[in-house]
């Protein structure tokens, strides 16, 4: 997924679909705005579901090695 979350149409016209991001189990932050994305999802609101995605993709975790 692009960093910066736009995206183009194929060449048929027809809209990429981009996978959202999946929460980090047990992050507060990560937890937090999958939380707002559900909400906002439900309420239509559009901009507010992809700053969440932003959100929980930018949020960064650090693997278990």
């Amino acid at each position: 997924m692009s960093k910066d979350h736009h995206a183009v149409p194929n060449a048929d016209g027809s809209p990429i679909v981009q996978l959202e991001p999946i929460a980090h189990p047990g992050c507060p932050i990560c937890t937090a705005a999958d939380r707002h994305r559900w909400e906002a999802r439900r309420d239509g609101r559009t901009m507010a579901v992809a700053d969440a995605n932003r959100i929980i993709h930018d949020h960064p975790h650090r693997s278990a090695a």
